[in-house]
Order: structure tokens, then C-alpha cells, then sequence
């Protein structure tokens, strides 16, 4: 029975990966308008574009020369790759990001960086962003790191032979 509710359970937070945690404008502006009901918290309802919006966002954010660009542009560049499935521009933006502002928003770029990393399948590096994130905010978009970190424990777990 045991092992029916530890099944039950992975396989209820991973139909939750592809809504992991991810910081965009458009996640800012959902969370502005007023709180979300239960359901849109768990799953991360948050607005969804075309293929060729994402790749608008990122053509437009990207002509911002390097010197002007905010750190907001870095995150909407970031997640737009992360929409069209490029995990590797995605986590090589943030990390851009985070070099040029260390300390600025920095929840959002760890919070960003984890989801990348676990999408491109590097879980355990994802888990330590994961945990960096939720040292800083813990109960930033509504807690859900908290259950994002607990499915990759137990894919991590999954995958251990000990």
C-alpha cells in the first residue's frame, strides 16, 4: 500500500513539471491581478503564448543593447527559451543574469535557474537552486518550490540503487 501511495504521489507531481516554477513578466502580472484559486496555485496556471510569440520575446528583449538591459529582460529572454524547449539558452541566460547582478532578484534567477536545470534533466543541480531559492523566499509563488523540490527528491530517489 505504501509503495501504491509513493507511486500515486510521483506520478502526481510530475504531471507538475512542465508548470514548475518559472519567473517572467507575465508571472508577475497573474499574481498582481489578485490571488489565484486553488487549483491555478498548484498547477501554475499562468497566461501561455505561441511558439511565435516566445520567439518575438526573445528577437525583442535580445535588441535591447547588453548595457541597457534590466534584469527583467534577462528572466523574459530566459523563460521564452524555456517555453520553446531551448533548456541550455535558457540556463546559459540566467546565468548571464547572475553574473551581472548577483544580488538583484535574486529568488527569481534561482527559482528560474532550478527549473531549467530539471528540465534539462540535471535534477540534482536543479534541487540545490531549488534550495537556494527557498532560503531566500520560502513562501514565494505560493510555497510551490516546496512541492517542486519534493518530486525531485523522490525522482532522485527513484534513480538511487542504495
Amino acid at each position: 500500500m505504501q509503495l501504491i501511495s509513493i507511486c500515486f504521489l510521483i506520478g502526481t507531481l510530475a504531471l507538475q513539471l512542465p508548470f514548475a516554477c518559472l519567473w517572467d513578466d507575465d508571472t508577475i502580472v497573474v499574481e498582481r491581478e489578485a490571488f489565484p484559486g486553488a487549483h491555478e496555485m498548484i498547477v501554475g496556471h499562468f497566461a501561455r503564448h505561441s511558439p511565435a510569440y516566445y520567439r518575438w520575446r526573445i528577437d525583442d528583449r535580445s535588441a535591447v543593447p547588453v548595457e541597457q538591459r534590466r534584469p527583467a529582460d534577462y528572466d523574459n529572454i530566459a523563460v521564452a527559451h524555456e517555453k520553446l524547449g531551448d533548456h541550455d539558452a535558457a540556463i546559459r541566460t540566467i546565468e548571464d543574469k547572475i553574473q551581472r547582478w548577483p544580488d538583484t532578484d535574486r529568488y527569481q534567477s534561482e527559482a528560474n535557474l532550478a527549473t531549467f536545470l530539471i528540465h534539462a534533466g540535471r535534477l540534482q543541480e536543479g534541487l540545490n537552486h531549488i534550495d537556494r531559492a527557498l532560503e531566500i523566499n520560502p513562501d514565494a509563488h505560493f510555497g510551490r518550490e516546496i512541492y517542486q523540490r519534493m518530486l525531485v527528491q523522490a525522482l532522485l530517489a527513484k534513480d538511487d540503487p542504495a
